[in-house]
């Protein structure tokens, strides 16, 4: 019952969440709601249209009706209520829509984003309800010992994993105690028959093909089921993905999340959206106010653009406010903290990072993104490369105006195992990117703007 629970939980949920958006919007579109909902019949239907359609597109793209915990669930629903914000009102801008109320659309996401999380938390419930059950669990048992034997049992012993957890197999004992000998390998196949045991995860990696086929073999004949779970550790030494493409198992040992198509078209989105908005509100005075500050205050163009390394290696003109007197070794020397070269104005932009405004035009080129990892000077490229173990990894995805790295302390000094820990940063961003992250960052940004970084010079 636990699996077939499992089956109908995301058709359900899918169904549930289109009702939700469209219950919510005729609630809030209530004369009696106080929405401010005045628009005409067809501009509502419109309104509505557009809001099912990114709803779907986005549910579509990615599974967000994994029922775990509330942690987890709550970071996901945030996510697509969020980004699906950001799409709406750009679209609602590009298409000029501006008869839609604020109050309405803002009533309108409060409630769905109620009914929506409010409806994840009773499915969790309804989830572990049924897990408790015991007849809806299957009894298990782990073949092999070391650590991913220790992973697999603590996943089935998790009240909503829907297995009933025994022990291991293993001619060697456990020295540690943690997972319970319930014998030899050889007897694990009786064992599963006198105890009633539906399922095996085999962690041992098979000596021969035909030791391991037997196993299955002689399972099967039991009406059990036999699962590898391999421990790629022992090969690699390191943590790999798998994927299937093609019919074809592939080992990736990065978990490059923006390599997926829908998660590049949401970075995209927001980079583009975040940039409009910052046009609109600040950029189109602020630009040409420090360009004329930094015009008056010496010498040299206004704009000081750079050979950077993007994406892959590849090289772009990075651009930024001119915050140094003009020198000759501004594309191989990096700023230090009372650095001569620079200009009055010029450290007031640095300090609080004005000077780098000029990189949205990189973002809206394609060549940036507003969160990534800080893009180096090609001098510095080819000197870290040489020296910093996985350096070139962080160009595995854009450069950003800002960054994990940057708002975490790792800005400014580049001695010593500082660009070693900026590299680890980056990376670990890279591996763990969402939208919610980059909202984070964006915010830590503007603090250290507002509050100052003691990093930045």
């Amino acid at each position: 019952m636990i699996l077939r629970f499992r089956k109908v939980n995301r058709d359900i949920q899918f169904l549930l969440d289109l009702f939700l958006v469209n219950f919510s919007a005729w609630l809030c579109g209530q004369p009696s709601s106080g929405a401010g909902m005045t628009t005409g019949q067809q501009s509502f239907v419109l309104y509505l249209l557009l809001f099912n359609l990114v709803w779907l597109i986005l549910v579509l793209a990615k599974d967000r009706y994994r029922p775990v915990t509330f942690v987890n669930v709550s970071k996901s629903a945030i996510q697509l209520l969020f980004t699906h914000f950001l799409l709406m009102v750009t679209a609602l801008f590009l298409f000029e829509r501006e008869e839609m109320p604020r109050r309405f659309i803002l009533y309108h996401y409060s409630v769905l984003s109620a009914l929506v999380l409010g409806c994840r938390y009773v499915f969790i419930l309804l989830y572990r309800r049924f897990s408790l059950f015991r007849y809806d669990k299957r009894k298990a048992v782990i073949i092999g010992n070391g650590e991913v034997s220790y992973k697999t049992a603590s996943y089935l012993a998790r009240p909503d994993s829907g297995y009933d957890f025994i022990g291991v197999f293993n001619d060697a004992p456990d020295a540690t105690g943690r997972l319970p000998l319930l014998g030899r390998k050889e007897e694990c196949i009786e064992y599963c028959v006198r105890n009633d045991v539906k399922e095996i995860f085999s962690t041992l990696m098979p000596e021969s093909g035909e030791s391991f086929r037997d196993l299955i073999n002689r399972a099967e004949q039991e009406c059990i089921r036999v699962k590898f779970v391999p421990d790629f550790k022992l090969i690699f030494s390191r943590d790999v993905n798998m994927s299937m493409e093609n019919d074809l198992l592939m080992i990736r040992f990065r978990d490059e999340r923006l390599e997926r198509m829908e998660n590049r078209i949401f970075k995209r989105g927001f980079d583009l959206a975040f940039t409009l908005l910052a046009t609109v509100a600040v950029l189109w005075w602020l630009i040409p106010l420090i360009a004329l500050v930094v015009r008056l205050g010496s010498q040299g163009p206004v704009f000081f653009i750079q050979r950077r390394s993007g994406r892959d290696g590849k090289v772009f003109d990075c651009y930024k406010f001119r915050s140094m007197h003009v020198n000759p070794e501004s594309d191989w020397k990096a700023a230090d903290r009372d650095d001569e070269r620079l200009t009055r104005f010029g450290r007031f932009l640095r300090r609080t990072s004005l000077d780098e405004l000029p990189q949205f035009l990189n973002v809206l080129k394609g060549e940036m993104s507003v969160v990534g990892p800080r893009p180096h000077m090609l001098a510095h490229t080819n000197e870290y490369r040489r020296m910093i173990n996985r350096y070139m990894v962080r160009h595995f995805m854009k450069p950003g105006i800002t960054g994990w790295a940057q708002t975490n302390g790792y800005r400014g000094d580049t001695t010593g195992n500082r660009m070693e820990e900026r590299v680890r940063k980056d990376i670990w961003y890279m591996e763990n990117w969402s939208l919610l992250l980059d909202v984070q960052i964006l915010l830590k940004t503007l603090r250290l703007i507002f509050i100052g970084d003691k990093n930045a010079y």
